[in-house]
């Protein structure tokens, strides 16, 4: 009986060792040390240049998502046809649909000027649909920070997502953030510099030999003080003036988002760009598409109608 009562002793302890789920922790800890999917990005966003302030009533309305009904055109100039695959399924979160509704005035302020400046210049090479289905993903991909596998689960993580994209172009790369260096070759040149009017600000330096579909990778520290890559992102090119990346972040609408300032934290620990297409691929507008992956289930509903990469001007 002691036996017994010591086990079940060790396994609580054992099992409250473990951190907490991010999603259900309103994080406290200082801001600009976080990283990028840990904090709370409605505060982060306010230390860039590009904060999210509090958006004004009238401007929530504006900024409502889509309605269902809403049609699109596609490649054709048609009325695009919503979709909802019959063999998905939700889990019903009230969580995960607050978190949507609550952050889609911001994403719609910060984020889709971004995208809308991005297609206007969309040349239709494997690049540019490299970024393109980036953002197929972070406007209906309805996805979910977490640590499982998105097919299955409809939760993302930042190594998951630049794998994901990658694989519907047929190149299978790592979804381990801390094996992101052995990820295609490394863009020399590219670094970050501290500003020497400041002690805590940044700018990256070799913006110049960054192309659409880079990889950025930025580092943290373990408990043993060693550096390992703990986030990564798909470089969308230099957009209005700005070097421009998409990646999870865990509370945008569809935890993916854009960041265009490399002033603070992603400056501060930016590791190195990495390159998986050659100039040839690159700037190719023929090119294999396994299309978009529709999760067996969703975390948070669909909130909308979706609509296939090939219902879509540009495709995205």
């Amino acid at each position: 009986m002691l036996k017994k009562l010591f086990a079940l002793i060790m396994i609580g302890c054992f099992t409250l060792s473990f951190p907490v789920n991010p999603l259900d922790v309103t994080w406290a800890a200082p801001i600009i040390r976080a990283g990028p999917d840990e904090i709370d990005y409605s505060e982060y966003m306010l230390l860039l240049d590009n904060p999210r302030a509090n958006i004004p009533s009238e401007e929530i309305e504006k900024s409502k998502p889509p309605s269902s009904s809403k049609a699109t055109e596609n490649l054709s100039g048609q009325a695009a046809k919503p979709i909802q695959p019959a063999e998905s399924k939700t889990t019903t979160n009230n969580k995960y649909v607050s978190i949507y509704k609550n952050n889609y005035p911001a994403y719609a302020k910060e984020e889709l000027p971004i995208v809308e400046e991005f297609r206007s210049n969309y040349n239709g090479t494997l690049a540019h649909a490299i970024v393109g289905r980036a953002i197929w993903y972070m406007e209906y991909g309805y996805m979910i920070y977490g640590h499982e596998k998105y097919p299955k689960s409809g939760l993302i993580d930042c190594s998951n997502f630049v794998s994901l994209v990658y694989k519907d172009f047929g190149y299978t790369i790592t979804s381990a953030a801390r094996r992101y260096d052995t990820v295609g070759n490394k863009v020399s040149g590219v670094y970050s510099q501290k500003l020497s009017s400041s002690s805590s600000k940044y700018k990256l330096v070799g913006i110049d030999k960054l192309r659409p579909g880079d990889i950025m990778t930025f580092w943290k520290k373990d408990s043993q003080g060693k550096n390992y890559i703990a986030h990564v992102a798909i470089y969308m090119g230099k957009i209005n003036g700005k070097p421009t990346i998409i990646h999870t972040r865990k509370d945008n609408p569809t935890a993916i988002g854009i960041t265009n300032s490399f002033t603070y934290w992603f400056g501060e620990h930016f590791y190195e760009a990495r390159r998986v297409l050659n100039s040839t691929e690159r700037s190719s507008k023929s090119f294999s598409d396994s299309g978009p992956v529709i999760p067996q289930v969703y975390k948070l509903p669909p909130q909308g109608p979706i609509i296939q990469p090939e219902d879509l001007p540009g495709g995205f």
